[in-house]
């Protein structure tokens, strides 16, 4: 915020409801006045790690499943109130404990609820923003406890890291300025909002049929649901 406030001055009002120690159900808790209240333009969430942390000392067999439908739920609630609002979701991440099993337990798990951070962001158009691969590589230059003083929480090297990866999807959001976007053949078929908006922005879409890396039956069934999914995404 300091950085874009100095760089776009009265461009921009940053509202941090961020609160140590949270987990994604304590955002569920504070939602409506702490988010839906405010209607920002721009809506970036990191969160997951206290998830983990309550885990290991209450529930450790627990698995992300709640973790995501609340992140669902939390989405879905902002969307209905201001569906044009973009979206940035943060990879939680972890550092080194010198606590063995605390450590043993939070590098176990710490991929599967960044599994569905992920998923969630692709499932409601999100931008996601990598973090646990850039502290990784960070740690290989420079002793780990440096960026993540307790595995969890960040040094002032840590947040650096972090800002500098926010500012790159959130400047790439501002600045690309691209008029066609192609979805490949690899895809997924995206949600009627994403073809609504970029029928709004004039963006057009270069759709292909979903049906790379694998081979196809040719026969009348299967082009009659090919000519279906042209005929419903057109």
């Amino acid at each position: 915020s300091a950085k874009l406030g100095a760089e776009y001055p009265k461009q921009y009002i940053f509202l941090n409801r961020g609160i140590s120690g949270n987990r994604i159900s304590d955002l569920l808790a504070r939602w409506d006045e702490d988010c839906l209240e405010l209607n920002p333009s721009v809506l970036s969430i990191l969160v997951g790690i206290n998830d983990l942390n309550y885990n290991f000392h209450h529930n450790p067999d627990a698995d992300p499943s709640e973790y995501g439908r609340i992140y669902r739920t939390l989405l879905d609630k902002v969307l209905a109130v201001n569906p044009d609002v973009t979206l940035i979701i943060m990879e939680p991440f972890f550092g080194v404990s010198e606590d063995k099993p605390f450590n043993d337990y939070m590098s176990a798990n710490i991929a599967s609820y960044a599994e569905e951070a992920k998923r969630v962001a692709e499932e409601y158009n999100a931008v996601f923003v990598p973090l646990q691969d850039v502290f990784d590589e960070e740690a290989k230059r420079t002793d780990v406890f440096k960026l993540l003083w307790d595995g969890v929480h960040p040094t002032a090297a840590g947040h650096d890291l972090i800002k500098t990866e926010w500012l790159k999807a959130f400047e790439l959001l501002r600045d690309i300025g691209c008029n066609i976007v192609r979805c490949w053949g690899g895809n997924v078929y995206e949600s009627d909002e994403f073809y609504d908006f970029c029928d709004e922005k004039g963006i057009l879409v270069w759709q292909d049929f979903a049906m790379g890396c694998a081979t196809y039956p040719n026969d009348p069934q299967t082009a009659k649901q090919i000519e279906d999914g042209a005929r419903i995404i057109d």
